[in-house]
């Protein structure tokens, strides 16, 4: 901009001036990027920046149910710098902006960083996928996981297909890293080393090293930062497609991204008057305070020796000296505290990327077919669970249960006392579906091979459970 930021101010309605900056990541280059929340533009932009994309049960679906003498190929596309291939409109540009070297830039293509970078992209990878189905009239599979892009093709006609997938985004001008690109039935997917010749997969050795790396970092730490750890719960989401049966032990990671460090003020009368004048009755700073410590957003959890719970208001200035301590939790706090929990689960997370790479097979086990339904209901007085099973070749088995609140208490030791347990309706019909899988298990005989079975719930908040 050779104006500098009065030009900036003449020429745009809105603008803004983010940070520059460099992310270095092993094994790749170094990428620029602007951060856009300094200058509240990612706060104050209401597009939805999350989409679905595909993974290696996308990919199962795409296997045959058993081996087949119809083989196919891979082939592995990425597109070069995705985000910057979307041009800003020129009324917007004056909100990604930075400074270097005391020179003004704007950015005239979305950025690494900007929140709209990837509903944009997503929408513009979207349209090549169906413009590639509405072109490959043969059977195919089309995945593309941000900009890596996954063809699978019948192996005798494979190199005629992709090349012509290859002429439809050159002629489409679509810039390609074509050092990234892969063509055969041995290739490696966003991590994932797959063998096609056997429909088996497993993981790329330089992304086991860094997971292993990162969990080693944080092992026995008591505290870490947001950042690590946000990276180390999406990269062992990303293992636990795998290992599907230990997601659950991700839950602790994901429930002390909500537990910031606390941290503790000292407030004269003043001060803490000002702050019970902003507090909500849930213990929330709802305004500026001129306290640093208790920025809008952060919650009270202790005055003094007294904790505070949730419903109760903050209590009056009837301390004998003019000192108040003041325990906030403030979300905007770059590091996290990691509970005994989320220890346990670090520990054995580091135990299973010590173990060989596993190889896995992409064929789903063979599905049972069987006819089954739960169901749940709730008051304030309990729980009702009710299901039956009936297989195809005979034997029906059904369960009824009914608990009381003193009875779930025990059970249950998050249930609130004081709240009925209809408002957790969508959990007890998820343990209906449980007990269901547990008739059917009980039903089958001991060391029978893996089967695939597809349980159906009718509520709309436990949606549809898929268990194996």
């Amino acid at each position: 901009v050779p104006g500098g930021e009065d030009e900036l101010r003449r020429t745009y309605a809105h603008s803004a001036i983010g940070k520059l900056g460099l992310v270095s990541a092993p094994d790749r280059p170094p990428r620029l990027v602007v951060d856009s929340s300094v200058s509240h533009v990612t706060a104050n932009t209401s597009l939805p920046n999350r989409s679905a994309y595909p993974g290696l049960k996308d990919v199962r679906s795409c296997a045959p149910t058993a081996m087949s003498q119809d083989q196919v190929s891979a082939l592995v596309l990425d597109v070069s710098k995705a985000h910057r291939r979307i041009l800003i409109r020129p009324e917007d540009r004056g909100l990604l902006c930075f400074r270097h070297r005391d020179r003004l830039y704007q950015c005239l293509t979305l950025n690494f960083g900007a929140r709209a970078s990837g509903l944009f992209w997503s929408r513009l990878a979207g349209l090549l996928l169906r413009l590639g189905h509405r072109l490959l009239f043969v059977q195919h599979a089309l995945l593309i996981y941000v900009d890596d892009l996954l063809s699978l093709l019948p192996l005798g006609t494979a190199p005629v297909w992709a090349s012509v997938l290859v002429v439809l985004l050159l002629v489409l001008r679509v810039p390609m890293s074509w050092h990234k690109a892969a063509f055969g039935q041995q290739v490696v997917w966003i991590g994932w080393q797959m063998d096609l010749r056997t429909w088996s997969v497993g993981l790329e050795p330089a992304k086991a090293a860094r997971l292993l790396l990162l969990l080693r970092a944080l092992q026995d730490r008591a505290r870490c930062s947001l950042k690590d750890l946000e990276k180390i719960t999406g990269k062992l989401l990303w293992l636990s497609s795998v290992y599907r049966s230990l997601r659950p032990a991700l839950c602790p990671l994901y429930a002390d991204q909500q537990r910031p460090v606390p941290v503790l003020a000292a407030l004269n009368r003043e001060a803490y008057s000002r702050l019970r004048s902003v507090v909500s009755d849930s213990g929330i700073v709802q305004q500026p305070c001129a306290i640093p410590s208790c920025p809008p957003g952060s919650r009270i959890l202790r005055i003094n020796q007294t904790w505070i719970q949730p419903s109760a208001p903050l209590p009056l200035e009837s301390v004998i000296s003019d000192r108040t301590w003041v325990q906030v939790a403030d979300p905007g706090h770059p590091d996290r505290l990691l509970s005994e929990a989320s220890k346990h689960a670090l520990q054995m997370w580091l135990q299973v990327a010590l173990l060989p790479s596993p190889i896995c097979t992409l064929f789903k086990p063979p599905s049972l077919p069987c006819e089954a339904f739960a169901d749940a209901c709730a008051d304030a007085d309990g729980v009702g669970l009710g299901g039956f099973v009936r297989l195809p070749f005979g034997g029906t088995r059904f369960f009824q249960v009914r608990l009381t609140t003193e009875e779930l208490q025990p059970l249950f030791p998050w249930l609130p006392p004081d709240t009925s347990p209809q408002v957790f309706i969508a959990t007890w019909e998820l343990l209906a579906q449980c007990a269901l899988l547990w008739a059917l298990h009980s039903m089958l005989p001991v060391g029978h091979m893996p089967l695939h079975v597809t349980l159906r719930c009718d509520n709309a908040a436990a949606g549809v459970v898929r268990l194996h």
